[in-house]
């Protein structure tokens, strides 16, 4: 672990308590946001353009210089399906993927809860798959995703694959949520070593989400899924997170499928550290991992043809 590792697990440790303790969603949201107001800006090279999807979800093109723009990856932030936004606390993330990845980035502002619980933040993400495949190659696209996010990736996957459409070239998961119904043996163990998730808080959470709905329903959580005829993953995981069986029992359930998965724990990294890749030099590791992992898989056919 690097000193700057080490430092920000201190600071992180704080904001998990002020998190725990930020009452009703709404209150919870406004600290966090205003607290990501303060991250540096990205380089003066980076774009974002607004756009729309279907007229009706909004979203943002992120690109570096001399990317290939026949790929495309979908980015889905992560939070707990309840704040967040590709302005707010995503912002240096995606130019960084779109760096590491040579391929824009369309980071999705999906609807959240608690006013707009299951499946609305499923359904947004996976019209918004449906809007690329009007636009793009299949083999071209990728779709990412960390934390909340990372759930929405494994769902989106899971419903193109079982609606008959092509799915992408890969997914990866950055400390992914797959498990609503909060089953893991990780969020026991590793509950005193989580800087930033606070254990005894996850299940209030999922009240919000699902508003009722089935904690086991594979499009909430993936973890139930069958992923037979699915694609490559890769999964970035902290080894002290309390989701990290999220991660690996997801792992395991699709190496049982036959579908290719890299499962990548990181020894005593927070909950999602490359966000955090302008402090942490492991971020920027890892983000350079996604990068060669998509690379590898991705392929460039244009458009029309």
């Amino acid at each position: 672990m690097s000193l700057q590792a080490a430092a920000l697990t201190q600071v992180m440790r704080l904001f998990g308590s002020m998190m725990v303790n930020s009452g009703e969603p709404p209150e919870l949201r406004e600290k966090i946001h205003k607290a990501s107001s303060r991250m540096p800006a990205p380089p003066s090279e980076a774009r974002y353009e607004e756009v729309s999807i279907d007229g009706s979800i909004p979203a943002y093109w992120v690109s570096m210089p001399d990317v290939d723009r026949n790929k495309v990856l979908l980015y889905f932030h992560g939070g707990g399906y309840m704040f967040g936004g590709t302005m707010l606390t995503h912002k240096d993330l995606v130019w960084r993927l779109s760096q590491a990845a040579k391929c824009p980035v369309l980071s999705l502002e999906y609807r959240l809860a608690p006013e707009n619980p299951f499946p609305a933040a499923q359904d947004d993400a996976f019209q918004a798959y449906q809007w690329l495949l009007d636009r793009f190659a299949p083999q071209s696209i990728a779709i990412a995703g960390d934390s909340a996010g990372g759930g929405l990736t494994f769902a989106t996957l899971l419903r193109a694959r079982d609606e008959g459409l092509p799915v992408p070239a890969a997914v990866v998961g950055l400390s992914p949520w797959t498990d609503l119904a909060c089953t893991g043996e990780s969020i026991i163990t590793n509950a005193a070593r989580d800087v930033l998730i606070p254990a005894d808080g996850i299940k209030e959470g999922v009240d919000y989400i699902l508003n009722g709905a089935d904690p086991t329903d594979p499009y909430a959580s993936p973890l139930y899924g069958d992923y037979s005829g699915c694609c490559p993953a890769l999964i970035q995981v902290g080894s002290g997170e309390v989701l990290l069986d999220d991660s690996r029992r997801l792992a395991y359930k699709m190496e049982a499928s036959g579908i290719p998965v890299v499962l990548d724990v990181w020894s005593k990294m927070p909950h999602v550290w490359q966000v955090m890749s302008m402090i942490l030099p492991e971020g920027r590791v890892a983000i350079d991992r996604i990068g060669v992992f998509l690379r590898g898989h991705m392929r460039s056919v244009s458009r029309t043809g």
